[in-house]
């Protein structure tokens, strides 16, 4: 089957933002991290409502759950550069009534040095069944590099259903 090419939904690109931010707040209150790093096992994040669904004959739905990612996650950072990796399991209800659960791995990492340039890559790789049989599996690359006046100077944007 040939790759599909789907725009990557404003509503995709904030729930990873909400996954990469709000995962060092936890991993640095958590029990076995610094504020260095934090590698945690069997971990939930609940995410919130994911917005449209992103592939199959389910795509464009909305959700009637929240995203709930569970798995391990591993943080590290340093003065200059800030990486995070979850993998793990994902779970959600559409609103047609069809719950998906799947394999979710992903990564961030970023950049950032004393004048003020920074740039931040993520990664996102999902598979899923369907309990009407169907199957997703999306993956997505997100780049950006910023200058110090806030100017985003490079981005990529790529979402791809397979």
């Amino acid at each position: 089957m040939k790759a599909k090419t789907v725009p990557a939904t404003i509503t995709v690109v904030t729930i990873l933002a909400a996954l990469t931010l709000a995962v060092p707040a936890f991993a640095t209150s958590a029990p076995n991290c610094n504020s260095f790093n934090c590698n945690l096992h069997d971990v939930t994040f609940d995410l919130g409502p994911p917005g449209p669904f992103p592939c199959g004959p389910n795509q464009g739905l909305a959700a009637s759950t929240d995203l709930f990612v569970s798995g391990n996650l591993q943080v590290h950072s340093s003065a200059n550069h800030f990486t995070e990796t979850i993998e793990g399991t994902w779970t959600v209800t559409l609103v047609n009534g069809v719950s998906y659960t799947g394999h979710i791995a992903t990564w961030f990492g970023g950049n950032f040095n004393a004048k003020g340039n920074a740039e931040a890559t993520n990664l996102l790789n999902l598979k899923g069944t369907g309990s009407d049989g169907s199957t997703v599996s999306f993956s997505m690359l997100m780049h950006m590099t910023i200058l110090p006046d806030g100017t985003i100077t490079s981005t990529v944007n790529n979402a791809r259903c397979h």
